[in-house]
């Protein structure tokens, strides 16, 4: 969710005039606006990654909601009226960018979504074992994104997921490597990547979005130090948004929660910490640093991972 700090919360209704439309409930998409305006809103919204439990809306098996847009999209839109949340993300995948940078460069391996699906550990946004991802499809995402676009997106935002820079090259040449040996190997490989990166923004603004939502699932290598060098990266990212009128906001989770002043100097609109880090983070110094430079910011709900497995195990049995 996203979220902008307010005053008293009776002081704030009266002086925004929600009085004055006789209990009007505003859209979802004007409150989305309204968040990116800086303006004091009548809840933060609520955004959850959904697509797995799509498929359990929709009665439909993930693998071939994945691979029909039609499916993908009717099943996002099923949720979102059932549980009336506040914007639609399109599917996350850690690997969906990958395919088209294995065509493009020598250094991605040819069967790279193979070898992150199959390698140990979890995934810091869905808490989930890497081999239980399930890969999607970019054409097919990127339809699917023009379709509810089309068929809600008056009223309720449209949002594209992205993979980060940072965390793509990361995932690709080996996630536990050391990189603060080798800062012009990534670099150079940051820059290999922007280009594609770029081209996937525009082909998610032509279908109409209303915001890119660029997970970075682990910037924790990354620090203050970096900043100069990655700021122009992202730059160019913003710059297309910007061109189409498109908010983009950058999801962090695993990051330094104690030292939050790093990422609003990136340039997005929105900042969004997610995981079990967002306990740590200093709300007043938050508060701060999106009065200072004009940014939303958006604190996750973090599950703990009994929770998730208790949930998990439910969702199997039902």
């Amino acid at each position: 969710m996203l979220h902008r700090p307010h005053s008293d919360p009776v002081e704030r209704y009266l002086k925004e005039g929600h009085m004055s439309t006789a209990g009007k409930k505003k859209t979802p998409k004007r409150l989305f606006k309204d968040l990116f305006d800086l303006k004091n809103t009548e809840h933060p919204p609520f955004i959850p990654l959904v697509y797995t439990y799509a498929s359990r809306v929709s009665k439909m098996p993930v693998d071939e909601m994945l691979g029909d847009p039609t499916e993908l999209s009717r099943s996002l839109i099923m949720a979102q009226e059932l549980f009336d949340y506040d914007a639609v993300i399109s599917h996350y995948d850690t690997c969906l960018e990958m395919e088209k940078l294995g065509s493009c460069f020598d250094w991605v391996p040819k069967d790279i979504r193979g070898r992150v699906g199959s390698r140990p550990g979890t995934s810091f946004v869905t808490g989930r074992p890497f081999a239980d991802c399930r890969a999607g499809s970019m054409p097919v995402v990127l339809e699917s994104a023009s379709l509810v676009s089309a068929t809600i997106g008056k009223d309720v935002p449209v949002i594209g997921v992205l993979n980060g820079p940072v965390s793509l090259v990361r995932r690709i040449l080996d996630e536990h490597r050391v990189f603060g040996e080798s800062r012009d190997e990534l670099k150079g490989r940051l820059h290999d990547v922007q280009g594609p990166l770029v081209d996937f923004v525009k082909a998610y603004c032509n279908q109409g979005v209303d915001a890119i939502w660029m997970i970075e699932e682990d910037w924790d290598c990354m620090g203050k130090q970096d900043i100069e060098w990655l700021q122009p990266i992202y730059t160019t990212f913003f710059n297309v948004t910007q061109y189409y009128d498109v908010k983009a906001v950058v999801a962090f989770h695993n990051y330094d929660a104690s030292n939050p002043d790093v990422y609003f100097s990136l340039g997005a609109d929105g900042i969004y910490f997610g995981g079990e880090k967002s306990r740590e983070l200093p709300l007043h110094r938050l508060a701060d640093l999106m009065d200072k430079y004009g940014v939303c910011v958006g604190i996750g709900c973090p599950v703990w991972q009994s929770e998730q497995t208790s949930s998990d195990e439910k969702l199997k049995r039902t």
